[in-house]
């Protein structure tokens, strides 16, 4: 429902939660994990808003994102890869990482309540990193394996524009390093998917294979199949 490559512009992919920019946000084409480029955020004052005014994420019992990150802030606090708190109800899921014992976090709207990974992440190296949440439990992954799971009673919250990418809006406990190929969906990513885009190097479930063409003569009859099936000859 949200992919950002970070290709030197803010562009969602899916055309679905576009971003407005937050600060000056810039993109750098020498710390990059795919493509030319990844995003660097200086961990308060760079953020996005969603430019609707809240993203587009319809009614969903679950939530979940993986991203590429070069972590390198020293803020002592927690560094926002996703915030949607607000004032009173407008509250919804927070995914990111605790400064003070390097290890990631999810906010849950039910509870009200912190979980966080068991394993640290590293800092100022690539890492891949995927978060869900669900009405029973967190899960959280890196580089491709499931770190830990715990206990949720997850709501969506308000749809409001308190929801960030990169900070909170008061522009406070922001992520401080790079982010690359940045992925939403509104569903429990399996294992197996974190490991697929893990393993694929691409971060997302996006990529489009290389085209390929062929030249030469197509000799014979028209083959018609008389049903539905999965494959034609020719």
């Amino acid at each position: 429902i949200a992919h950002y490559p970070w290709e030197n512009n803010d562009d969602d992919l899916t055309d679905t939660n576009e971003l407005t920019a937050v600060g000056s946000p810039t993109y750098s084409g020498v710390t990059k994990k795919l493509g030319s480029y990844a995003l660097q955020l200086d961990a308060n004052t760079e953020n996005f808003s969603f430019t609707s005014g809240a993203p587009s994420w319809g009614s969903p019992s679950a939530m979940s994102m993986a991203t590429w990150a070069y972590w390198n802030s020293t803020t002592g606090t927690y560094n926002m890869i996703f915030d949607g708190f607000g004032d009173g109800s407008n509250r919804s899921f927070i995914f990111g990482l605790q400064d003070s014992d390097d290890t990631m976090g999810i906010y849950d709207t039910g509870s009200g309540a912190w979980s966080y990974s068991t394993s640290t992440v590293s800092k100022s190296a690539w890492v891949h990193l995927a978060f869900s949440v669900t009405t029973t439990n967190k899960k959280f992954y890196i580089n491709g394996a499931l770190d830990n799971t715990t206990t949720a009673t997850y709501g969506l919250g308000t749809a409001n524009a308190h929801n960030r990418i990169g900070a909170r809006s008061t522009n406070v406990m922001g992520f401080g390093g790079f982010l690359d190929q940045t992925v939403f969906w509104n569903k429990e990513i399996s294992a197996q998917e974190v490991t697929d885009l893990y393993n694929g190097g691409a971060g997302d479930t996006f990529t489009t294979p290389a085209s390929v063409s062929a030249t030469g003569t197509a000799l014979g009859t028209t083959n018609v199949p008389s049903s539905a099936v999965t494959e034609v000859s020719g």
